[in-house]
């Protein structure tokens, strides 16, 4: 079977794309919020719907193998596992949060998951234009591509 981490191929341009950053932690709600989006995905809409589950490199292979036993290869199709590496979460957050995180690497990764959606622009492929991003504490309980393709006032970060 190919990698889940494997790229999605070119010609995503009508890709829904939704993302959600968490760590080995949370991996249950995490595969939660993956079905409760691709499970309320109307016909129309499944053939769009695209989840990026974006995680520290640390924790890939276990969400790669959880997202196996647990969907089937329809839905494989639809879920990429996006591994990071170290962010430059220490910069952005400065020392405070650096003392409170340990002085443990695998600490500060799993830290840094929270965060990891400030970096979506880097860590997702490059055809992604446009992405709902939802934490792993929420359920979806209708199709997203009303609120995907909704146009956000203002421009900002909407299409």
């Amino acid at each position: 079977a190919a990698p889940l981490t494997a790229a999605v191929g070119a010609g995503a341009d009508d890709e829904l794309s939704v993302a959600l950053c968490v760590d080995a932690q949370v991996w249950r709600p995490a595969l939660s919020v993956v079905h409760s989006v691709l499970a309320h995905a109307s016909a129309r809409t499944a053939r769009r719907v695209h989840v990026y589950v974006v995680t520290p490199a640390a924790d890939a292979a276990l969400f790669e193998q959880r997202v196996r036993c647990t969907f089937d290869d329809a839905w494989h199709a639809r879920i990429t596992v996006v591994p990071f590496g170290a962010l430059p979460v220490e910069a952005v957050l400065g020392e405070r949060v650096r003392a409170r995180a340990g002085v443990d690497t695998e600490a500060r990764l799993q830290r840094a998951a929270v965060y990891a959606r400030l970096y979506l622009h880097e860590l997702l492929p490059a055809h992604v234009r446009k992405v709902l991003y939802v934490d792993a504490d929420v359920v979806v309980r209708a199709d997203v591509a009303e609120l995907y393709d909704a146009a956000l006032r203002g421009g900002g970060g909407g299409g």
